[in-house]
């Protein structure tokens, strides 16, 4: 598609540009056309080349944070699993047990909401963060 766009704008400026018609008659080259087109091309592919780079290094950044934000939540879910195992595993009286239970419950729920919470929080900061097109 390139190629058939620049030879169709090459051919339509050249025909509708009275400079161009000008520089023809008095002995320019269609070579010095072409590289105004080059050049013009050269600069609007070297504009899009740099800010697609600068948006490729602002994703890798969202996704390194996201990831970060991951193992904090795995970490926090595991130190979790293992406090909730290490408390089963102690013999305890009926009340201690029962107290235990709500503990739990209630830290099970805590981590719940946290990780609930780290998700929506992610997902809001890459919403807002998003490039307009």
């Amino acid at each position: 598609e390139l190629p058939f766009l620049m030879s169709r704008e090459f051919l339509s400026n050249q025909e509708n540009d009275p400079y161009l018609m000008k520089k023809s008659a008095a002995g320019y080259s269609d070579n010095t056309t072409a590289d105004v087109h080059r050049a013009r091309w050269s600069a609007l592919f070297d504009q899009m080349d740099k800010a697609l780079s600068e948006e490729e290094k602002q994703m890798e950044s969202w996704l390194n944070q996201v990831k970060e934000m991951q193992l904090h939540c795995e970490r926090g879910l595991q130190q979790f699993q293992c406090n909730a195992t290490h408390g089963l595993q102690q013999p305890e009286t009926l009340e201690n047990d029962s107290r235990l239970e709500e503990a739990d419950n209630s830290e099970r729920e805590l981590a719940v909401r946290a990780a609930a919470a780290s998700i929506y929080s992610t997902c809001n900061f890459l919403l807002e963060n998003l490039p307009c097109f």
